[in-house]
């Protein structure tokens, strides 16, 4: 009898050890869910866009992996510092990073990187690429691919497409007379390519500098003059071609804006040469060019952009000086001006100055 009550007495504690046990191993078992989920979220890329931009990122001889990683969070390229450290010393022990210069993206993930810096994939060649105010989308096409960066078809192509996310890409009409859909909007500056870099990525790149350049709070600006984002870059663009002295361009803007409101056609040489090539003059042949880039055939803008203008050309075109100049020709007299007129009589006398400036140049330069 006292051995039986001995054993009923024990049960409801060995009851409670297994309640116990198990109560730990699902603990345990959370815990280790938890973690397992915490680390594959901050393992993630930090973002999925595939678009965006490369950093070259430099590992230097004898930097170590929690340096380097640390380093990478910092530039965003990684979500955790901590998560990767926790991984390699999880999983991948005896891993040596391979000092160097790589090209990485937000999109690539922590394991890819770290796999890519384990196995030396050391990016290729680095390039310095300006693009001057006033080049157009060909131009631009045409040095990457002397460049060796890429080729000016597969740029050209990515220029053409409307699949981008950034702000302002949305207002951009998708017009059939518009040769190159980004003309414009593909901002210039000096950039660091790779050679073999891809053309989209480029593109974007050149778009991500026009939206840091040309703010939400200036569309908001264009919005209250009455006017359009598409508009204004069109006659900035008309303006950069125009204008060599910044300090013209803003009465050249008054000069596109009174001919508009008076319905003149803008005569501009610039949008046909933008069809046509470079003209040294103009023939009445070229002037009468059946195109939608034809000013002196069509009143009003021409269908789209010319040429990505700068930051001043595009600040000019919305806030033009208030003038009533309806003409302008260039001085040709080393200063790079232009003479400003309110009245035909007055351009042609402009003009006829223009001409002997040009002739003395000339005759001193031969």
């Amino acid at each position: 009898m006292k051995k039986n009550l001995s054993s009923r007495l024990q049960l409801p504690d060995m009851k409670k050890n297994r309640r116990r046990a198990g109560m730990i191993f699902l603990l345990l078992f959370v815990l280790l869910l938890a973690g397992y989920i915490w680390m594959r979220e901050q393992l993630a890329p930090v973002t999925v866009t595939s678009s965006q931009k490369r950093v070259l990122f430099q590992v230097k001889q004898g930097e170590s992996l929690s340096q380097v990683a640390l380093q990478l969070e910092k530039l965003h390229l990684i979500r955790n510092a901590s998560a990767l450290l926790w991984y390699v010393r999880l999983f991948q022990r005896d891993m040596n990073i391979q000092a160097g210069q790589y090209a990485l993206a937000p999109s690539m993930g922590s394991l890819r990187i770290l796999t890519l810096l384990e196995q030396g994939q050391i990016t290729l060649q680095v390039v310095k690429v300006t693009f001057p105010e006033g080049f157009t989308a060909r131009q631009m096409a045409e040095r990457l691919q002397e460049d060796g960066i890429c080729s000016a078809k597969a740029f050209m192509q990515a220029a053409n497409s409307s699949q981008y996310s950034e702000w302002f890409v949305r207002y951009i009409p998708n017009n059939p007379e518009v040769h190159t859909h980004l003309e414009g909007y593909l901002y210039p500056n000096t950039y660091d390519f790779y050679k073999g870099e891809p053309a989209h990525q480029i593109v974007n790149e050149l778009l991500q500098e026009f939206g840091r350049v040309v703010t939400p709070a200036m569309y908001q600006e264009i919005i209250k003059e009455g006017q359009t984002l598409p508009a204004i870059i069109t006659e900035a663009s008309l303006i950069e071609k125009e204008a060599y002295l910044e300090s013209d361009k803003p009465l050249i803007a008054s000069v596109i804006d009174n001919r508009l409101k008076r319905g003149m056609p803008l005569q501009i040489d610039a949008t046909l040469e933008y069809v046509l090539g470079y003209r040294q003059q103009l023939t009445v042949t070229d002037e009468n060019a059946p195109s939608p880039y034809n000013t002196y055939l069509h009143k009003g803008l021409p269908p789209g952009p010319i040429a990505n203008p700068g930051i001043e050309s595009i600040e000019a075109a919305i806030h033009p000086a208030h003038t009533n100049y309806y003409y302008y020709v260039a001085k040709f007299n080393g200063t790079g001006g232009s003479y400003f007129a309110s009245t035909y009589a007055q351009q042609l006398a402009n003009e006829k100055k223009s001409q002997e400036n040009y002739q003395k140049y000339m005759e001193h330069h031969q």
